[in-house]
């Protein structure tokens, strides 16, 4: 990614691209940072809670941040589909503070024709007045971390969670009429043995969430697990063992009845991630709160990460327009084609040939030419169809090798086009 030219203000690339957008984007990510402590594997913009003012202030942000982009263009067509709070825990806000975020959005921003709304949580910070809250903000997809069922294993990742608070959580969100629960697992947990993860795996299927998103554990450079690795300090699971865990947990999910449409997510029909889907689609999403992240008339941008800088910020919106935004670039024609196929792989419905076509005025194989294409579906990794291409099950394994081959092969004929900028509403 380029940073926009030295001297320019970024919010400025963000606001023009508001302005000139004809309509909303599909979905509205709210980021809330603050967590109850910190986990040592953790790379979110995600800090620990110190006092309810913290959280209040960063509420007050997001909904003046929120106010400011209603009031950019005038009026525009159609409305958020999706809204998903992330974090953080969005969870540790008190029932008055999700009620007022949740009011707030839908008295600023076009939330009437929302199709899912998803809050993320940790076990042990739903209690029954925060979900009533929730659900009378609209929730109906609660996104629960588990990441294992073994105490040991959760001391580990430093997690303050006790199993019977993951069953808990499931049967208060039931409780309260949200049916749509989906549970995160990890694997490749240090001292993980795959009969553990498949013990997880079963306790956590018993509870019968709609959703299931099942994730490798990764060491990224900054947290305490990264600095333990490059030590010594701390053994992880080789490629080998990675493969295998994450093998048996595709074939007991799909034996289960989730279906696997993207690498790490697994639902049963009719319950994928609407929200996520947006994301993997290559389509316009907006983003609040420290830290997120938005795209929108071909601008990603991105928000100050540190709460308080970002609350300051917020409250400049009035005088500064995009006062809040960090971050901002113009992504290039080739950028987006080579995001479009990342992105479009990783799902089981795969790219779409004749959207791609549409959208870049180029076929997918001559955008990426070279022998590749052939050679990836003579090894069976990947499947040609008239409409779209597609990953085998074997493909599947090695998403991010196969994208790293194919965008390799760009052909050089195409670059100059590739690398114009687009043009913006396109």
């Amino acid at each position: 990614m380029k940073p926009p030219e030295s001297g320019a203000d970024p919010g400025e690339a963000a606001v023009e691209a508001a302005r000139q957008a004809r309509r909303w984007p599909k979905g509205l990510y709210v980021h809330l940072p603050y967590c109850p402590y910190r986990c040592p594997y953790c790379d979110f913009n995600a800090y620990v809670l110190r006092s309810r003012a913290q959280a209040d202030e960063v509420v007050d942000a997001i909904l003046r941040e929120a106010e400011g982009w209603a009031r950019l263009g005038g009026a525009r067509e159609g409305g958020f589909r999706t809204l998903y709070l992330g974090g953080g825990t969005p969870t540790l806000l008190t029932p008055a503070q999700i009620r007022r975020l949740l009011a707030g959005l839908r008295h600023l921003l076009p939330l009437d024709a929302l199709e899912e709304v998803t809050v993320e949580a940790n076990p042990g910070t739903l209690t029954p007045a925060r979900l009533e809250a929730l659900v009378e903000g609209g929730v109906g997809r609660v996104s629960l971390g588990a990441q294992s069922m073994d105490p040991l294993e959760l001391r580990r990742l430093g997690r303050w969670q006790s199993p019977a608070q993951v069953e808990r959580g499931v049967r208060l969100c039931r409780a309260h009429g949200i049916a749509n629960v989906n549970l995160d697992v990890m694997f490749a947990i240090p001292g993980q043995s795959l009969a553990s993860l498949m013990h997880t795996l079963d306790a956590l299927l018993a509870l019968e969430p709609q959703h299931v998103s099942a994730y490798c554990l990764t060491l990224e450079p900054g947290t305490p697990f990264f600095e333990q690795w490059s030590q010594g300090r701390l053994r992880v699971a080789g490629e080998r063992q990675q493969a295998t865990m994450y093998s048996r947990v595709v074939e007991r999910l799909q034996q289960g009845g989730w279906r696997r449409y993207e690498v790490s997510n697994f639902a049963r029909p009719g319950y994928e991630s609407a929200h996520n889907l947006i994301y993997w689609r290559h389509e316009e999403y907006l983003g609040l709160g420290p830290g997120a992240h938005s795209f929108w008339q071909g601008v990603r941008f991105a928000t100050i990460r540190d709460p308080g800088a970002y609350a300051s910020a917020a409250e400049a919106w009035a005088r500064r327009p995009g006062a809040t935004v960090a971050f901002a670039e113009r992504l290039t024609v080739r950028q987006r084609m080579e995001e479009r196929l990342m992105l479009a792989l990783r799902l089981e419905e795969g790219l779409d040939r004749r959207r791609f076509a549409a959208d870049f005025g180029l076929w997918p194989e001559e955008a990426f030419g070279g022998a590749a294409w052939d050679e990836l579906e003579a090894a069976g990794l990947l499947v040609r169809e008239a409409d779209r291409i597609r990953l085998t099950d074997r493909g599947m394994m090695v998403a991010d090798a196969i994208v790293a081959t194919i965008t390799a092969t760009l052909p050089r004929a195409r670059r100059a086009t590739a690398d114009a900028t687009p043009t913006p509403g396109r």
